[in-house]
């Protein structure tokens, strides 16, 4: 089980958590705490802040490597963050609506293959996900397609069909009022299983 970061900020129904600048979790993936509850998450941004209090960085006009190579000290001064949305609680092999949640200085790992998977063909995971608010994250669709379609991609083949006809009537179930939305999704998950 892969470091992923250590929550920071818990605020607005999203929290943030420091990571490291060349392993931050990517968007769209899954994060969760140890331990029995055990909290998941969907990473839903990235960002950089000051350590230093009122600071404002300022633009090298650099790559990463060349920043890297001549002013080092820049990535001392800066926190790499990325904020998560907090789905549910898994306790016992299920998975629950979150009652509570976790506290600051929790550390957040990235969820492995396996369990990646498992947790995705719970029934009710989809329903987790359409639970956020899109008004507080107006890039929930986009988010929910980015997880959807690297869950194809990591089944075996043969599997793939099946698994997406599933998805696909949860989806018809949660996006019946807004067809484009839904449509978009299904070219692209359809597109996915080639």
């Amino acid at each position: 089980m892969e470091f992923a970061g250590e929550v920071l900020v818990v605020r607005e129904g999203f929290i943030a958590a420091e990571g490291e600048v060349d392993a931050l979790p990517s968007l769209g993936s899954l994060v969760k705490t140890r331990g029995d509850p055990c909290f998941l998450f969907l990473v839903v941004d990235h960002y950089v802040e000051s350590k230093i209090p009122g600071r404002v960085p300022a633009s090298y006009g650099l790559s990463m490597e060349e920043l890297k190579k001549l002013h080092p000290h820049v990535f001392y001064l800066q926190r790499w963050m990325f904020q998560v949305v907090l789905l549910g609680e898994s306790l016992h092999e299920s998975l629950l609506y979150p009652e509570k949640i976790p506290p600051v200085h929790s550390l957040l790992y990235e969820v492995e293959d396996k369990e990646f998977r498992l947790i995705l063909k719970k029934d009710n995971f989809i329903d987790l996900l359409f639970s956020i608010d899109e008004k507080l994250l107006p890039r929930r669709n986009e988010l929910i397609l980015k997880l959807l379609k690297n869950y194809i991609q990591s089944l075996p083949l043969l599997e793939r069909n099946e698994e997406l006809e599933r998805i696909l009537r949860r989806l018809s179930l949660f996006l019946r009022g807004d067809y484009h939305s839904l449509k978009m999704m299904m070219d692209i998950l359809e597109a996915s299983i080639e």
